[in-house]
């Protein structure tokens, strides 16, 4: 009776590769700055791509390969949002909103953009490009419910940004179309208080005194004319 040959085991499968890998991926991330500032956007968002793959919970590869999608223009086997959504886990600053909002105005979703700036003001109130953003696609959503809901919007706006000479004016403007004399001339006041220029200051509110004849107006123009 024929005896089995022995047959030697077969090897131990060796430890299975980590995902990541961040010496790769820190290659991958240099080459893809360096090719940004070059502006060859179609090799930075491969070399991005190539870092996040290489160390996928590294977030700022992620968002930076969000920002070069956004630049270069949407390729539909990657959506930047999600991107930006996996960054935003350890990323917790205003500029995930700010590319957020970019990334939505680009395609014409006005009031998801909307939120993403003021998302952005809430975290840091001096932020211009969202205060911008937000005055940008405010001014572009529909007002399904007229000039109230526009006075609405600006009312909010402001309890932000106070200093807006321009919701200011606005919000004059809206009230004394209904006649609501009273809260156009404090907006117009406000507005010319906060202008810079107080020429131009005191012109917004003595205008409004001359069409209304308000002595209280009159005054405050004076005031903001020749204020130091």
């Amino acid at each position: 009776m024929a005896v089995p040959q022995a047959h030697s085991a077969p090897p131990m499968p060796g430890p299975a590769p980590s995902v990541d890998d961040p010496e790769r991926a820190r290659g991958f991330f240099q080459e893809g700055s360096r090719l940004m500032h070059d502006a060859d956007f179609d090799a930075a968002c491969t070399a991005f791509r190539q870092a996040a793959a290489a160390s996928p919970l590294w977030a700022l590869a992620r968002f930076e390969l969000a920002q070069c999608f956004r630049i270069r223009g949407y390729s539909g086997d990657l959506d930047p949002l999600e991107e930006l959504a996996e960054a935003e886990r350890s990323i917790r600053k205003p500029v995930i909103h700010i590319e957020r909002a970019r990334l939505l105005e680009d395609r014409g979703q006005n009031a998801a953009a909307f939120a993403s700036w003021m998302h952005a003001l809430d975290m840091l109130p001096s932020e211009v490009r969202a205060i911008e953003g937000a005055a940008r696609t405010a001014s572009a959503l529909p007002l399904p419910g007229g000039a109230s809901v526009e006075r609405d919007r600006i009312k909010a706006w402001l309890n932000r940004q106070p200093q807006d000479v321009a919701a200011w004016v606005r919000l004059g403007e809206l009230a004394e179309r209904r006649g609501d004399l009273a809260e156009a001339e404090s907006a117009f006041i406000e507005a010319g208080q906060r202008s810079a220029d107080r020429k131009r200051g005191a012109a917004l509110v003595g205008l409004f005194a001359t069409r209304t004849g308000s002595r209280t107006a009159a005054d405050k123009a004076q005031q903001i004319l020749h204020r130091r």
